[in-house]
């Protein structure tokens, strides 16, 4: 299925901010949502509702929150009618926010406008006497509310609801508009936004009421970032002392002289001495994990910096603590909230659900390899990470990867200079970053072919695949004796076309080829705006882009998250890694129950379509 463009208009982003939300979020550890409305609330034919979509999306973005997102939506009804039941399908859920979806059902039976705003006024009003926030949900897009007969009876609707809004200083989400510019602006056919099964043409698609919770998600969260000055908790010492880090100068201080950051980890420039195995499930529940980096070292606790080191590669080992309560495939760090690259909000670590750093040491090259070569392992996993992402955050997202598929070879992460800035500066700086490490990239497998690894698999994410790619074709072009067992690329930022040519390049190299692609990806909708080209990774209304030899998967039900590390989809689902663990096994596709072969009936399959 097409992408949906991100909301980029200001005019349909959130007007006003989610405070009690906000506040609900940063001090609980559940929250609810209601939501409230009529057919495209409750659910219609075998559409999964937008409220179930929501809540998924929600748990995904807050990792430390229990999301609960009650449907009280009823097929046909409309405000007055939802008025009637409002203290028990609403208010006593005590909510922190109210979503109420109205308008459409008055459209559609010719119900006076008076009559159903005057009942969503009243409702708004009770909603605020109790201090819960509010979004109105206006009527959709579609051929029903369009005709000539009924476009009138809905312009007056929106105008009527966009009024109340502007009035009680609530948020409006404007369906309609949204759905208008998936048309007019990004060329959405009308026929993908409406449920085929529904003969009034009135009810959204499956497609389109997956874009509309992960939309509405959007709105969501710009709705609580206005209030992060107010509500961010205190971070808390082990005695339970409140401290403010941002101020807290002795404290930094005291870090910097005792070698260590505050999560207890030493950054010690001698050679270490480890033991497999690398990826310990037993009581010990540890990742070490070996790195390679083109950054320059940095004196702090972000151990190198976005900055590039002209003259050679930094080498290391690390020690990360795995944490036994979470679960396999969540994000394995606190949530954090940033903009315009200032983060905002960080959450409180707990190394009962999130990864720590144990130990870190810089080690000189010889020793590096020398470890790798008296290793009773000869298989490694290279994670070669993506655009806007730290060294730490690489390192994190390495081991968590690693963890999850409970990996039995060496894991190395190569992190490339990247400025970890989400901004179009940021990108071109990755991307030459990311076209400056090619040469070292292939130094290293040639190193770790002279070490004695016989297995080499590579996965990268995002903009790591256009490094990856490209240091491979080059490589093509001059030799070809760098065998790789599996080269697996996740939403690969790479413009198509540059892709397939690249691909008969490699294609000799590899033993085996994955791409999953994804519509749903955050990290690669980010770079298909700043690149302005179609991405190889993304998924069209036609299908993924497949090239053979490259086994492809279509992964945009998976989510929005290729990496779980509130990154991208690679480490979100069980399943996914489930895939990937086999795929190193050496099982053919389809390796789960969950992934089936498209075009439906085809044989052989052309590619592979993971449902969940």
């Amino acid at each position: 299925m097409a992408e949906v463009p991100p909301i980029n208009d200001p005019a349909l982003k959130g007007q006003y901010f989610l405070a009690g939300l906000a506040k609900s979020i940063l001090t609980g550890r559940s929250v609810k949502v209601v939501a409230i409305g009529s057919g495209d609330t409750a659910g219609q034919g075998g559409v999964l509702p937008y409220p179930a979509r929501l809540q998924v999306a929600l748990s995904r973005e807050f990792t430390e929150i229990e999301f609960d997102v009650i449907n009280s939506g009823v097929e046909g009804e409309e405000a007055p009618e939802e008025l009637k039941r409002f203290d028990r399908d609403v208010i006593s859920h005590a909510p922190a926010l109210v979503i109420w979806q109205v308008g459409t059902d008055a459209i559609v039976k010719g119900h006076s406008s008076n009559e159903v705003i005057a009942a969503v006024r009243k409702g708004v009003e009770w909603i605020e006497a109790r201090a819960l926030d509010t979004i109105l949900m206006g009527p959709p897009y579609v051929p029903a509310l369009i005709s000539s007969e009924k476009i009138s009876q809905t312009q007056t609707m929106q105008s009527l609801i966009s009024q109340i809004a502007s009035e009680k200083r609530i948020t409006v989400f404007n369906r309609f508009e949204i759905m208008r510019s998936w048309q007019y602006d990004h060329y959405i056919p009308l026929e993908q936004m409406v449920d085929p099964n529904d003969l009034e043409k009135l009810h959204l698609s499956d497609w389109a009421t997956g874009q509309i919770a992960d939309d509405l998600t959007d709105y969501i969260i710009d709705g609580i970032k206005g209030v992060e000055n107010i509500y961010v908790p205190r971070a808390t010492t082990q005695a339970g002392e409140a401290v403010n880090k941002s101020t807290d100068s002795h404290a930094q201080e005291q870090v910097a002289k005792s070698g260590k950051n505050d999560e207890g980890a030493t950054y010690l420039d001698q050679p270490g001495s480890y033991e497999p195995p690398w990826v310990d499930d037993s009581a010990a529940s540890r990742v070490t994990l070996l790195y390679a980096t083109t950054r320059r070292r940095s004196n702090d606790e972000a151990k190198f910096s976005s900055e590039r080191e002209p003259e050679r590669t930094a080498y290391g080992i690390a020690s990360v603590k795995a944490p036994r309560e979470r679960l396999p495939g969540k994000p394995g760090r606190p949530t954090r909230w940033t903009a315009f690259n200032v983060t905002l909000y960080e959450g409180e670590l707990d190394p009962r659900y999130h990864f720590v750093l144990e130990d870190f040491r810089a080690l000189e090259k010889e020793h590096w390899l020398d470890l790798i070569a008296k290793s009773s392992s000869s298989e490694v996993l290279i994670f070669v990470h993506g655009f806007n992402v730290s060294f730490l955050d690489g390192l994190y997202m390495c081991s968590q990867v690693a963890w999850d598929i409970r990996y039995r070879g060496l894991p190395i992460l190569f992190s490339w200079a990247s400025a970890a800035s989400l901004s179009l500066t940021g990108y071109m700086y990755d991307r030459e970053s990311a076209l400056l490490a090619r040469d070292r990239f292939v130094e290293l497998l040639l190193d770790l072919r002279s070490a004695g690894v016989s297995k080499l698999n590579i996965m990268a994410h995002s903009m790591g695949n256009f490094l990856v790619l490209d240091a491979l074709q080059n490589y093509a072009n001059r030799q070809s004796g760098l065998a790789l067992e599996n080269l697996m690329m996740a939403a690969p930022d790479v413009d198509a076309e540059q892709y397939q040519r690249w691909i008969e390049k490699i294609g000799p190299l590899a033993r085996g080829m994955t791409m999953y692609a994804s519509s749903r990806d955050k990290a690669l909708k980010v770079s298909k705006k700043l690149a302005r080209g179609v991405r190889a990774g993304d998924v069209p209304i036609e299908g993924p882009l497949v090239v053979h030899p490259v086994e492809t998967i279509d992964a945009s039900d998976v989510g929005r998250d290729i990496l779980g590390t509130n990154h991208g989809i690679f480490a979100s689902k069980t399943s996914i890694l489930n895939d990937i663990k086999f795929l190193l096994q050496g099982v053919p596709a389809p390796r789960l129950v969950e992934i089936s072969g498209m075009p439906i009936g085809a044989k052989p399959s052309k590619w592979w379509r993971y449902v969940g």
